[in-house]
């Protein structure tokens, strides 16, 4: 009933704890198999009964299932599952176990046989260990259903191994305290199953710390298991010596081909984070690009011409160095968009700032869009005479290019009305002072017949 239980929970729960649950109930199928076993050799559970080597073999055999569910991959860190050379050692494990402890076939059973007391003692410590390593487990656990399975496993262990315990310690125990003890694991068991809510969600646990400790306990229990494939193989008498080699060699080969997929399992997952922290840096700086720049264009916007402005002020006034503007207008621009529509309007606002750009040859140069079919220039450094004939290069590159616009009274081409203003910081003024005089450069510019240049 409680194996049932485990299915039953596993069905209906998280899919990525369903192989951890029916691991369970595997484990509880194989104690049912030898207490079937028992119960038809006695009748009724009794310690000096359980030397027949068959079903005694089932009660040592149940707890390779849970070893395996214990040490599945932890799908917080994103681990891909190893059951296969988990399970391929865990049966290297039961085949030896069954010859070297269990089985009275000629020239494998052990010289001495076990006695009640060594078997009880095989048990206590298989108990203590599984309760051991399911409580680690727990404590290692983020909130969800993998942790209620850690939470339920872990108390019917320790329960399990207190009364493996005390039935060691108390042969003479009447029979009906002594079933009853027995069957109490099990009854707790399939009570939690009943009762204990289910949680449909899992939550990842943080800290460098925990996945370390959680990488440690991913690799503990298959140690275990191949610890104990050498400990059994070493007791293989001498005429066997090849299965004893053999065995040895393969749970060894297959614990290494483990850990270095394991590793690079964890390796992956830490360029993992690493190719996604690049990739959200990159898109920050994709984030920081997209607010400083205009849409249509790619040229600065208004509010990162106005911030960089009054940096540069700031900077040409304390190294009192000069600082010139340009304004730039799209002669008959309007007329552009009426005759030939706005999406050619848009394309030759972005020919022209190409054309721009390729004009500034400084790094600290800018150029931004201002408003509509203007544009601004900010040149730290530079006097008005270098500013004019950087002003002259742009307005003559348009020209050269011969953008068609029939309304356009200058040789029906798109040309540009540019005004130019200069200012020493150090000296006195403002920068909105700078800003009013390369304004109404361009208005002259503008109002003089276009396609020209002001200061």
């Amino acid at each position: 009933m409680a194996a049932l239980g485990c299915l039953q929970r596993g069905f209906n729960g998280p899919i990525e704890t369903r192989r951890s649950w029916n691991l369970i109930a595997a484990g509880l199928v194989l104690w049912a198999v030898g207490q079937a076993g028992l119960s038809y050799l006695s009748g009724a559970f009794d310690l000096r009964q359980m030397l027949a080597p068959t079903w005694n073999f089932f009660f040592f055999a149940y707890g390779i299932p849970i070893i395996l569910a214990l040490s599945s991959a932890n799908e917080n860190v994103g681990l891909r599952s190893f059951l296969w050379p988990d399970g391929a050692i865990a049966a290297i494990v039961v085949v030896l176990a069954n010859l070297q402890l269990f089985s009275s076939a000629p020239g494998w059973s052990r010289l001495v046989p076990l006695s009640v007391t060594d078997l009880g003692n095989i048990y206590n410590i298989q108990n203590v260990l599984l309760a051991c390593a399911c409580t680690l487990r727990l404590l290692l656990s983020s909130r969800g259903e993998k942790r209620t399975i850690y939470s339920i496993l872990s108390g019917f262990l320790w329960i399990n191994a207190l009364v493996w315990a005390i039935l060691s310690s108390f042969k003479e125990m009447p029979v009906p305290i002594r079933n009853a003890l027995w069957e109490l694991p099990f009854l707790l068991l399939l009570t939690a199953l009943a009762f204990w809510p289910q949680s449909h969600g899992s939550k990842v646990a943080k800290g460098t710390g925990i996945l370390t400790v959680g990488f440690l306990v991913d690799n503990l229990s298959p140690v275990l298991l191949t610890i104990g494939v050498i400990i059994l193989a070493s007791e293989i008498k001498r005429e066997h010596i090849v299965f004893k080699v053999l065995s040895m060699t393969i749970a060894v080969v297959l614990f290494g081909i483990r850990t270095a997929i394991r590793q690079s399992d964890y390796f992956r997952g830490h360029l993992q984070i690493v190719e996604s922290q690049q990739a959200l840096e990159e898109a920050n700086v994709q984030l920081t690009r997209d607010a400083v720049r205009d849409g249509l264009t790619g040229a600065y916007n208004r509010r990162y011409f106005d911030q960089t402005l009054t940096e540069e002020w700031k900077r040409a006034s304390r190294a009192q160095q000069p600082l010139s503007l340009i304004m730039v207008d799209v002669d008959h621009f309007k007329s552009l968009n009426d005759h030939y529509g706005h999406p050619t309007g848009d394309a030759v606002l972005r020919a022209i700032v190409r054309t721009l750009t390729t004009v500034l040859r400084r790094p600290n140069d800018l150029l931004a869009r201002y408003g509509g079919e203007e544009f601004a220039v900010i040149l730290p450094g530079t006097d008005l005479k270098g500013a004019m004939l950087v002003a002259e290069h742009m307005r003559a590159s348009i020209e050269a290019r011969e953008i068609p616009n029939d309304r356009s009274g200058s040789g029906r081409v798109v040309t540009l009305s540019v005004g130019v203003a200069s200012d020493q910081p150090a000296i006195g003024g403002t920068q909105q002072e700078l800003l009013d005089r390369v304004d109404s450069a361009l208005y002259r510019a503008k109002s003089q017949g276009r396609n020209r240049i002001c200061s």
